[in-house]
């Protein structure tokens, strides 16, 4: 196993005049929380504090196997998502 991070950002459906509890998100959330049940892979995530996105750390096999999840999430597939994914070594653990 390898640790992935993840960095979303403003897809090109994001509306720009809407905060961001105003976007349609929940689909984006249901689909991490049933994941995170399902196959706890997820080591942490959530939005920044300034709304310009926000992360989630993967524990997964390989880069393509959190690629492909992140390609499923509702929010990337809308639009409303763009993102960046990144291999991560962890050196220290608190959380």
């Amino acid at each position: 196993m390898e640790y992935s991070v993840v960095i979303f950002g403003h897809g090109e459906n994001w509306e720009q005049d809407k905060p961001i509890w105003e976007q349609d998100l929940k689909p984006h959330q249901e689909y991490w929380r049933n994941y995170r049940l399902a196959e706890d892979k997820i080591i942490g995530g959530g939005p920044f504090m300034d709304h310009s996105g926000g992360m989630v750390i993967l524990e997964v096999e390989d880069l393509e196997e959190a690629t492909k999840l992140v390609q499923k999430d509702p929010a990337v597939e809308m639009g409303l998502f763009s993102f960046k994914v990144h291999p991560w070594h962890l050196l220290s653990q608190k959380f």
